[in-house]
């Protein structure tokens, strides 16, 4: 199940017959634009909030554990695009 779904069923991560681990995980969520609008200030003030402590603590408490949080983002350059 999305976990938006489960979340509004009250299920919790324990609930689960399995975990997804996030370490070694190859699996994530990616915001991805293109290479001209890489540095648009709208998609700025996108990734600034998404990256917030106070915004993992509230998915961490709105989910109660049913999003699994990945490793910290880097910044690196790849064939020109932005990987954050």
């Amino acid at each position: 199940m999305r976990t938006d779904a489960c979340a509004r069923c009250r299920y919790r991560s324990t609930d689960a017959f399995f975990l997804e681990r996030a370490e070694g995980n190859p699996y994530a969520n990616v915001r991805a634009t293109t290479q001209a609008l890489a540095h648009d200030p709208h998609i700025e003030r996108l990734l600034v909030p998404l990256q917030l402590e106070s915004v993992a603590g509230f998915i961490r408490e709105r989910d109660r554990g049913s999003v699994i949080q990945g490793p910290p983002a880097s910044s690196a350059s790849a064939g020109g695009q932005i990987i954050r």
